[in-house]
Parts: C-alpha cells; structure tokens; sequence
C-alpha cells in the first residue's frame, strides 16, 4: 500500500502536469514571454515531487517553449523592469528596495517595498512587510521571519523557511512552509499547500476580496513528514481575522505594536 506521503506527491505531480499542459497549450498560441518564465519557475519548484520520468518529460517541452522567446539568431533579450523606488514607512528609513533587491536585516518597521519578478525577505523581526500591491511578483521566498506579518496577493508561489511567530496573509498559486513553528496563514491557494519539518501552523481563508475564480484549497495541505491517514498534528485550521485587525492594517494610522498583537504567540 502506498504510503499518505507517496500518495500526496502522486496527486501533486497529476495537478502539476495538468497545469502545465494548459498553460503550454497558452503559450504556444501567444508565445507570452512571461508566462514561460512563470511557468519555468513553477517547474523548477515542482520537481521536489515529480517522478524522474515527468521531469525530463516537463523539462524538454519547457525548452521548446523557451525556443519561442528566440525569435532571431541573436536571441531574445529579457526587458528589465524599472525599478520602481520603494515607499518605507518607519522612523528611520532604510535603503529602498528595488527590482529585485533583497528586503534583509529589518526590526522593529513597517515596511512597504515595491518589488517585482523572484523576491526574497531575510533576517526580519518584530515587523511589518506590506507588499500590496504585489501583482508584479512571480516568487516570493521568506527566510528567517520572526515576530512579523507579511501581506501580499500575486500570481505565482511562495516560500517561507525557518521562521517562527508570523502571520502571513497571502493570495498566491503555490503555497510551501518549510522548518517553521507557529505560523498563522490566511491564505487563498490555487494548489494543495505543502508543509514540511514544520509544526504550530494554522490555515485560515484570507478575505473575500483577495480571493481569485479558481478554487481556494487553503485547507488541502500536504504535510511531507506526516504518513498517517490521520490528520497531521502540525496543522489545523484558524479562524479568519476580524475587522479590529483589517480597520488597522489598513487605516491612515499604522499602528505598529498594535498590530503584532495578532501574531500567533502574541494573542491574548
């Protein structure tokens, strides 16, 4: 019998592939530059769990649609997006990000960057990192977050590793937390989120007006280190944030302190 953790790459790897074959079946009548790199990025994330054969399979057909981006012999050449200057909220303000640039090093701020393609936040504590709008992101990884929230609404996937303590409010196609503790996710989801080394994690529906037309599976999770047909013990369902919290995070005042009330370890 097929273990729960077998079974749960098999059915991520059949969705994988028929997302693939749509969105290659798009891109061979528009020849879309950037959904193949969106596609060559969601590939390159999929292979933690497609079988040998799918992945040479997937990566030849990727390079043939990569061929359509060469439509002379000199080659295709990437438009790069200009930067666009960052708007930073907090009483001493850092360097601005830009295109690109990662956000690291940050404590005790409320920052909102303006950011595009593959991003990176590292190394941020006691926080606030509000990416909306956040359309213009294809990748977002979060390395070493504690004590923070994260808000962002884009189409492609997000990563989160090694952090603990943060509340995570996101609308995104592809959902991973890997080696954290204690993190609240209001999330809408086009695909099963994946979980993996981690424990404490909540999943909640974000708000209605983040939401997309394709099904929100925020609640189908694939635990990896979970091979029980049981429910996995290291996450469960939330409840959604009330108005108190929206009325702030959105309002003129930007309450610091009072908004990392929320975070998980934080809450009354």
């Amino acid at each position: 019998m097929a273990s729960a953790g077998s079974q749960a790459n098999a059915a991520a790897a059949s969705q994988f592939w028929e997302y693939f074959q749509q969105q290659k079946t798009q891109i061979e009548q528009t020849a879309d530059v950037q959904m193949i790199r969106d596609l060559d990025t969601a590939l390159r994330e999929a292979l933690v769990y497609l079988p040998a054969y799918d992945q040479k399979q997937l990566a030849k057909e990727m390079e043939s649609l990569r061929q359509l981006a060469k439509p002379s012999k000199q080659g295709f050449r990437f438009k790069s997006a200009k930067p666009k200057p960052a708007d930073i909220i907090s009483k001493e303000t850092p360097t601005t990000p830009q295109t690109n640039t990662p956000v690291v090093q940050v404590s005790g701020k409320w920052v909102a960057p303006s950011l595009q393609a593959d991003c990176e936040l590292r190394d941020i504590s006691h926080s606030i990192v509000d990416l909306r709008p956040s359309g213009s992101i294809r990748a977002l990884n979060c390395h070493r977050l504690h004590n923070t929230i994260v808000i962002a609404a884009f189409d492609g996937s997000l990563t989160m590793r090694d952090s603990t303590n943060v509340l995570l409010i996101a609308s995104v196609r592809q959902m991973r937390v890997e080696n954290s503790t204690d993190i609240s996710i209001h999330l809408y989801c086009s695909s099963r989120p994946v979980i993996e080394g981690s424990r404490g994690i909540q999943f909640a529906q974000c708000p209605a007006e983040m939401h997309r037309e394709l099904p929100n599976l925020f609640d189908r999770v694939d635990d990896f280190n979970w091979l029980k047909r049981q429910q996995s013990p290291n996450w469960s369902i939330g409840v959604p944030l009330g108005d108190e919290f929206w009325s702030l995070i959105n309002g003129p005042t930007k309450p610091h302190e009072a908004l990392l009330r929320f975070l998980p370890l934080n809450k009354d």
